[in-house]
């Protein structure tokens, strides 16, 4: 099954081409985007392949991976804002609702999801370059059935980072590691990993590569299912809309 980068979740599947110009987009101060004659956007080509879907490449004579080749949207909206306890946010549209984005005072950069209790936030350290963990999840409960979550964000290092548009940027690459496990007294166990990376440029205000490795297993009294997919985004266009 393909799998959407875990941060993207709300964002639109559309058709544009890839772009061989960009046009900087109009900060304020703490480089929140701002609305400059309608909506910008960001457009990224996102490639992916999955081990649990396979396909015979007659050129090679052998099973392998299918790949995936699609193309994602931001759309950004509403900017300046405060929203969800925290300042200078800015509002990104999806197919799937609204996601939030916020720039932190000491230069990290912040995500939230929406729901009806509220805005989650994940702040990664873009700025402070320090490792942040969230509570660890650790539990069984009176019938046996155990819960393992953990979640952490971490600085890798300053990198130059050069777009399909031939620009090069100073870009802040960061990581997250999330581990999550869910047991029974039955014999089922599931569990997965993902290994995110992120590739956050200041002077566009935004990510502007990404890449996923997600490992996964499935485990049953009568059955065992392994899956392993990997999917890349870099972004093509941004700019007004």
């Amino acid at each position: 099954m393909k799998r959407s980068l875990p941060i993207l979740l709300a964002v639109t599947t559309v058709v544009f081409a890839a772009c061989s110009q960009s046009t900087a987009p109009a900060t304020d101060n703490s480089g929140v985007w701002k609305s400059n004659n309608g909506r910008a956007i960001l457009v990224f080509d996102e490639t992916s392949w999955d081990s649990s879907a396979y396909l015979y490449d007659s050129t090679q004579g052998r099973v392998v991976p299918t790949a995936t080749v699609g193309t994602l949207n931001f759309e950004i909206g509403d900017t300046g804002l405060t929203w969800g306890g925290k300042q200078h946010v800015g509002m990104f549209y999806g197919q799937n609702g609204s996601q939030y984005a916020a720039y932190e005072s000491n230069g990290d950069f912040s995500f939230g999801d929406s729901s009806y209790d509220g805005i989650t936030w994940k702040t990664f350290p873009t700025g402070s370059h320090r490792t942040i963990a969230d509570p660890i999840v650790d539990s069984t409960d009176a019938y046996g059935y155990h819960t393992f979550a953990s979640d952490f964000r971490s600085f890798v290092g300053t990198e130059s980072l050069t777009l399909a548009t031939g620009e090069t940027y100073s870009s802040e690459h960061v990581r997250e590691i999330s581990v999550n496990s869910y047991s029974s007294p039955n014999s089922y166990a599931d569990s997965s990993r993902d290994v995110v990376d992120y590739w956050y440029v200041p002077t566009i205000g935004f990510f502007a590569k990404m890449t996923d490795d997600h490992t996964s297993s499935s485990i049953s009294s009568n059955d065992t299912s392994f899956d392993h997919s990997t999917g890349t985004l870099i972004l093509t266009m941004y700019g007004p809309k």
